[in-house]
């Protein structure tokens, strides 16, 4: 049986809420490494993300299991002249400011091996942001 778009979409809703849409760029070629970018790297790098952040975010709480951020994302994968991103839609913990969230998420973009650019954030609006997470050419879509 297969799933419908508008079912999927209402399924990743009921995970949030969420409080920001984040798009991260991805690098085509490590630089130290040598090595280009792929699925399977994309998706362990959009894991990395969310688990520093957590970690930074929730301390303890998150290393003991006792708490996590809601995230959902999905990886798009750019062709020769298209980079590889990460779409990530993502709650803010109750515990701390917005301004001490958005502080806590660019330290951990900057720590990334594989980014290239700036983060780019906005508020989350609505599930048009899902939508857009699953727009035509999308592999498919985590939720950690």
């Amino acid at each position: 049986m297969r799933i419908s778009n508008s079912e999927c979409v209402s399924f990743l809703e009921k995970l949030g809420p969420f409080d920001y849409a984040i798009t991260i760029n991805l690098k085509k070629r490590h630089p130290i490494y040598k090595i280009y970018i792929n699925q399977e790297i994309a998706n362990k790098t959009a894991e990395w993300f969310y688990k520093a952040l957590s970690k930074k975010t929730l301390g303890r709480k998150y290393r003991y299991k006792h708490a996590n951020l809601n995230c959902i994302y999905s990886v798009e994968i750019g062709s020769l002249e298209k980079r590889h991103h990460i779409h990530m839609a993502i709650s803010k913990p109750s515990n701390i400011t917005s301004d001490d969230f958005l502080d806590k998420l660019n330290v951990v973009h900057q720590k990334m091996d594989w980014r290239h650019g700036d983060i780019h954030l906005t508020s989350y609006h609505s599930s048009n942001w899902i939508k857009y997470l699953m727009k035509e050419g999308f592999e498919k879509v985590g939720f950690l």
